[in-house]
């Protein structure tokens, strides 16, 4: 009993290969069989038959073309006989013109002296003017004495034709011309479409070369068929059968040379020859089609009423916890049958629908606890035990640019992550400690460089034993950049009270250095002998020293916010000014200056000094960016954007430019591109740019250059 309930569960558990592969044995596979072997056989005996039909055609047209040239052979050399001791042209010319009215393949005869000079031609000339004509089969019938059949050679007109020739001699075996007869190559083609188009085949001859003499098609004539398979063989082995294309058609092809080296085929296509084969085929493939719907049908309905239930309940048992399998159970509900499968689908329906609720319910926790930390702001990785990544949110694939096909499944190790050997996150598997805190650096998937707060920890199975590993990665980028801007605001307060008891000491030198500049000055234009470039040296110190004057007053008025008068200022002209005091710099750097000005500029209302302190940091910038030499451009526009006026001037130089991960940083107090730099020059910049209500903005490219414009409102900064 228990062996016959384990055969009946085996047989229901594979019943649907089983009966499929019980269909092929019995019905498909053998109908296949017996269709190809008929097919095959019936291929066979066409072939067979056809290539002893070509055969017994080519050997007939061998035999036949063979007695014809023979026959033109014999006439010709009874005419060179009855030639007298003296040739007899006159009586030549006569037989000749006999042969050519019996002759269906003669087409014409001409006599050749032993000159190769054409004495008659029959029936054209009887008494020629003795042209010259190389044939070229002369010399071969001078020497042997004996006939020849030609190749395809061109005659006295230059025409293509094939010819047969025999010497003429007397008694005592004096060569003194030959005898040439043209065959007709019309009556070759004619022969061969008797033999060869009756039974819808093809035929032509060939010489020697592979030339074509005559054919079925006479478009085929002089063609080279050398190249042809049947050609090469008759060349080698005389006679023999072959499959070969012929215009483009898979043809049975026969070969025979004849005596005098020349070759026929003559073939059939196999469109042609296998027509019966391809009717008997079509009638087959209907009766199989026919008896495979039938049984199409007979399977259909054992599927319908045995194989589809039990597909339908495997297909509920691997797909159970989809919510779909209730109405799926509901539909099998009708089989009620007594047999195994009716017990096996009852039972699953009593199971399945009390376990299903539980799916359902644990499936909505996993989606809750999945939607929980796809939303957290934090990078979340999980690894088993050995490593390998088995989970990851949206933020950790932003971060890294990493998609679920390429980490998922792979070791932690192997992740290509954007971090340095150094820099990498190792997790060792052995540890026991329950959490690991670290700072990393990575560079996101945009190229922006981020410091990685990493909290390795570990989670643990209801059991206690360990479970994975999790990874949390917070991004504390913002909150290190705002540390730094807080140590940077105590930084500056602390120099703020520095540089304003330096600016306050500064003031005594200062004053002297201002006595001793106009005394200076005052001596200089006393004398005059004094070089012109010691005038404007001098001018330039006093200028130099008050401006420092002005600036130190500025630190020290700061902290009162006292607002200095403002006065017109020509930005063309002032920059006039910067230009000329840093001109032995320019000249020492290798730099030349480029100022564009198109139309005559207004003045804005701003402080002197103040604008003069910000173009001179910025043109000493360019010149420190451009240190092998290089092109100063200064450029003035007036435009209109946002409703507003605007004067704008732009600085740019042709220097190494700057990162783009720079270019944010640059107005940040301290923060420096030069190795002696102080970081406040951009900073100060900005700000009185800020304070005569303008803007200031930079564009740079690495190894490009970099362009500073700053730009003041019209309605705010001049009148108009």
């Amino acid at each position: 009993m228990k062996i016959q309930r384990s055969l009946l569960h085996s047989v229901v558990s594979s019943i649907t290969k089983k009966y499929i592969l019980i269909y092929c044995l019995i019905l498909v596979i053998p109908i296949v069989l017996f269709y190809q072997m008929i097919i095959s056989y019936s291929h066979r005996i066409l072939e067979t038959n056809i290539i002893r039909h070509n055969a017994l055609s080519v050997d007939d047209l061998v035999k036949r073309l063979n007695t014809e040239v023979g026959n033109i052979v014999l006439q010709l050399q009874l005419v060179s006989n009855d030639a007298q001791e003296e040739t007899d042209l006159e009586t030549m010319y006569k037989d000749s013109r006999e042969i050519i009215s019996r002759s269906s393949i003669v087409h014409s005869i001409y006599f050749l002296d032993d000159q190769s000079r054409i004495r008659f031609e029959v029936p054209f000339m009887q008494s020629a003017d003795k042209q010259p004509y190389v044939y070229p089969m002369f010399d071969e019938a001078r020497w042997t004495l004996n006939y020849t059949v030609s190749d395809v050679v061109p005659n006295v007109r230059d025409e293509p034709t094939i010819t047969v020739a025999v010497p003429v001699d007397r008694a005592n075996n004096k060569f003194v011309g030959m005898l040439v007869a043209e065959l007709s190559r019309e009556y070759l083609s004619e022969i061969l479409k008797i033999h060869s188009l009756a039974s819808g085949g093809f035929g032509y001859i060939v010489d020697r070369r592979g030339v074509v003499i005559a054919s079925t098609d006479p478009l085929e004539w002089n063609k080279d068929y050398s190249s042809f398979t049947s050609v090469r063989h008759w060349l080698t082995d005389a006679y023999g059968s072959d499959r070969e294309a012929y215009h483009g058609e898979a043809s049975i092809l026969s070969y025979q040379m004849m005596k005098d080296g020349w070759g026929i085929v003559v073939g059939v296509p196999e469109r042609i020859a296998f027509a019966s084969v391809s009717r008997l085929s079509d009638i087959l493939t209907l009766s199989f089609i026919a008896i495979l719907l039938l049984s199409l049908f007979l399977i259909g309905v054992g599927i319908r009423y045995l194989l589809a239930p039990v597909v339908r309940l495997t297909q509920l048992a691997q797909n159970f916890t989809v919510e779909a399998s209730l109405q799926e159970i509901s539909r099998l509900k009708r089989y009620h049958s007594a047999d195994e499968l009716g017990l096996l689908m009852r039972t699953f329906i009593r199971v399945g629908v009390s376990n299903l609720e539980k799916q359902h319910m644990l499936v909505e926790k996993e989606q809750y606890l999945r939607n929980v930390l796809e939303g957290i702001p934090f990078a979340i990785v999980t690894l088993d035990n050995n490593g390998v990544v088995t989970y990851f949110n949206r933020q950790f694939e932003t971060l890294t640019g990493m998609q679920a096909r390429h980490a998922l499944g792979q070791s932690w190790d192997e992740l290509p992550m954007n971090q340095t050997q150094e820099e990498r996150i190792a997790i060792d598997l052995a540890s026991t400690e329950p959490l690991n805190e670290s700072e990393r650096y990575m560079v996101d998937s945009t190229g922006e460089k981020h410091v990685i707060k990493v909290i390795v920890t570990r989670f643990f199975h209801e059991q206690g034993d360990v479970a994975g590993i999790l990874v949390v990665m917070h991004d504390v980028s913002r909150q290190k950049l705002l540390e730094a801007h807080a140590k940077q605001r105590e930084r500056l307060a602390s120099i703020g009270q520095i540089t304003t008891g330096i600016a306050h000491e500064l003031k005594n030198p200062l004053a002297i250095l201002s006595g001793a500049a106009e005394l200076l000055k005052e001596e200089v234009q006393e004398k005059q002998q004094v070089d012109e470039m010691m005038r404007e040296l001098v001018h330039d110190i006093s200028q130099v020293v008050i401006r420092m004057n002005g600036i130190a007053n500025d630190f020290l008025a700061f902290a009162k916010s006292k607002k200095d008068e403002r006065e017109p200022v020509y930005l063309d002209k002032l920059l006039d000014k910067v230009l000329h005091l840093l001109r032995i710099k320019l000249n020492e750097c290798r730099i030349q200056v480029v100022k564009e000005v198109h139309t005559e500029l207004p003045p804005i209302s701003g402080k002197n000094d103040k604008l003069m302190l910000v173009f001179l940091n910025l043109v000493l910038n360019s010149i420190d960016a451009m240190q092998g030499g290089g092109t100063l451009t200064i450029q003035f526009e007036q435009h209109v954007q946002e409703n507003n006026e605007w004067l704008a001037v732009a600085i740019r130089d042709t220097g190494i430019g700057i990162p783009d991960k720079q270019l944010d940083w640059l107005f940040n107090p301290f923060f420096s591109t030069k190795e002696t730099g102080s970081g406040l020059g951009l900073t100060i910049a900005r700000d009185i740019v800020s304070e005569h209500d303008g803007v200031m903005s930079i564009d740079s490219k690495e190894a490009e250059g970099t362009v500073v414009w700053c730009k003041f409102r019209k309605e705010q900064s001049w009148g108009g």
